[in-house]
């Protein structure tokens, strides 16, 4: 109508209103007035437009209002807590896939041996073994592998390479695990020690997964039957073997079960009780 900037929205409804404050027809939603109907229904779309944003859900009339939410960071995706370690993720899969860490289940399962693993990635790896072509040839000396991974760990035989570094002493290795298996030596105060056996873990999560053998707790039983499990994959395992066609949801986790029940022993020990 005149062509005039206002800064926002709520001071351009106030302006529209300037040009038809005769306006036959009003916006329910807005302070928006016109004389045409058509131009009310044209007008009304912008209500009916939903931008959602991915991290909080929240709703947006427009691309641009939920543009300028995300650049000044309004809102933060949401964190998931491991309950065993306290490791902190922003999303489901790499949370559920770090679980299996804490945890007896491997729900990847090898179609030719029967072979079950904990990751998909492994999985492929493991099948690429059954299949006997070693496609990643070493330029040096000839050694072939079955995947580039493989080829690349062996070429630092030849290279000298050592790229992972002890972040204390700074003591270089050719393979990760030579150098995790280092680094424990100069945690040992970190080892936790079981109350029951005596025996040592690194880590404090290892050792509440392992408390759960000192109990006769089964706590994974099967809907279709009298029988009860130690652990989640071993219910899994009955399922297909014993009612290979059911359909069965298990919504309790191992790590939840563990947690529970070093809850319980601590309780126990705290009022003075013996745990045997």
């Amino acid at each position: 109508m005149c062509l005039e900037k206002l800064p926002n929205r709520e001071k351009y409804y106030a302006h529209i209103n300037e040009h038809d404050s005769d306006g036959k027809f009003k916006c329910t939603q807005c302070p928006f007035g016109c004389k045409r109907k058509s131009a009310l229904l044209k007008h009304q779309e912008i209500h009916l437009r939903s931008f959602t944003c991915d991290n909080c859900d929240k709703n947006f009339v427009d691309q641009r209002n939920l543009s300028r939410h995300i650049e000044n960071k309004r809102c933060k995706k949401p964190i998931i807590k491991c309950e065993m370690c306290d490791k902190e993720f922003d999303k489901t899969h790499l949370y559920k896939s770090h679980l299996r860490r804490h945890t007896t289940e491997k729900p990847f399962e090898c179609n030719i041996c029967g072979m079950a693993l904990k990751y998909k990635s492994a999985l492929v790896q493991h099948i690429l073994r059954h299949s006997g072509n070693k496609t990643f040839k070493c330029d040096q000396c000839d050694k072939t592998f079955d995947n580039a991974s493989a080829k690349k760990r062996h070429l630092s035989c030849h290279t000298g390479e050592k790229p992972f570094q002890c972040d204390i002493c700074k003591k270089g290795f050719t393979f990760k695990h030579n150098m995790q298996t280092h680094m424990k030596r100069h945690n040992k105060k970190k080892n936790v020690q079981c109350m029951v056996c005596d025996k040592i873990f690194p880590r404090e999560s290892r050792l509440i997964y392992h408390m759960r053998s000192h109990t006769n707790s089964r706590p994974f039983g099967c809907d279709l039957c009298v029988k009860k499990f130690f652990n989640k994959q071993n219910l899994i395992k009955h399922y297909k073997d014993k009612h290979p066609n059911a359909s069965y949801t298990i919504t309790t986790s191992d790590a939840t079960v563990a947690k529970l029940v070093w809850q319980k022993i601590q309780k126990k020990l705290k009022e003075g009780g013996k745990f045997e």
